[in-house]
């Protein structure tokens, strides 16, 4: 391992590049599929966490036996239920934050 240093002179080549603080990147699920008929799936908020590696909060959320992270609303908190489905009602209710 040269280190950013010119194999023969020595002298420094490669000066600035790399370092920096280990981020831990968290995987989003961008796609919130539901079942198609039925009722909605609820999906419970366990924990609100910083992402160093993007702006926005995610949410950490528990569906069944599956944990994912999604990305957070402004006013998302640990404990929230969210409700997911892929069907739109004839005549629509007012939805929470966070529901999909």
């Amino acid at each position: 391992h040269l280190a950013g240093r010119d194999p023969v002179s020595g002298r420094m080549v490669a000066k600035g590049i790399g370092g920096g603080i280990k981020q831990q990147y968290r995987w989003v699920k961008w796609v919130r599929d539901g079942p198609g008929e039925g009722a909605p799936q609820e999906e419970l908020v366990v924990e609100i966490l910083h992402d160093g590696c993007r702006t926005a909060k995610v949410a950490l959320v528990a569906v069944g036996d599956e944990l994912k992270y999604i990305l957070a609303t402004e006013n998302m908190k640990a404990g929230d239920v969210l409700k997911t489905s892929r069907v739109i009602p004839r005549i629509p209710v007012r939805p929470n934050e966070g529901d999909a």
